[in-house]
This record gives structure tokens, C-alpha cells and sequence, in this order.
């Protein structure tokens, strides 16, 4: 089970506490490592979900550093951005 506190609602530049979601709602949670893109809350009721469909990447990119100390950097940012699905 995950305990949801200080969910935050965004519309055009704002931002609100929010104590309930509704399908749709698009919403900022504090995140440590246990919330990935694609997941599902709900109330506790049983779903059956297909999940996120994955395509093919359309662009692919060749990284070569010129600093090779930044490679913990580098590693580091590319996970990031692999959590949030755009790798």
C-alpha cells in the first residue's frame, strides 16, 4: 500500500492541495523512488489494466562526453529521464 500526502493539482501556472483526484486529473506527487509513470490508484477495487502501449523510438541520439569526470552525471540524468518514459 502507498500513503499519498501534499498531492498537487496544476492548471495553466498554478498549483493547489488537492485532497481528491478524479479520473483525468493530471496531478504532482512527492516521489522517492516508489512511483513510476504508468501507475494506478485507485480506492483498493480490483483492475484489470493493459498497460501503456510502447512504440518504437523515432530519434535515436549517440552521446560522447567531452568531460569523462561527468559520467556519474551523465548516468544519472539519463535514468531520470528513463523513470519519467522518454528513453
Amino acid at each position: 500500500d502507498v500513503r499519498i500526502a501534499d498531492a498537487v493539482s496544476f492548471l495553466a501556472g498554478e498549483r493547489a492541495h488537492v485532497e481528491r483526484a478524479m479520473a483525468g486529473d493530471i496531478i504532482g506527487l512527492h516521489n522517492h523512488g516508489t512511483i513510476q509513470i504508468g501507475d494506478t490508484f485507485s480506492d483498493g477495487e480490483t483492475l484489470k489494466f493493459t498497460g501503456i502501449p510502447h512504440f518504437a523510438p523515432e530519434l535515436f541520439r549517440l552521446i560522447r562526453l567531452k568531460d569523462p569526470l561527468k559520467t556519474k552525471q551523465l548516468r544519472k540524468g539519463i535514468e531520470q529521464l528513463s523513470e519519467e518514459g522518454s528513453t
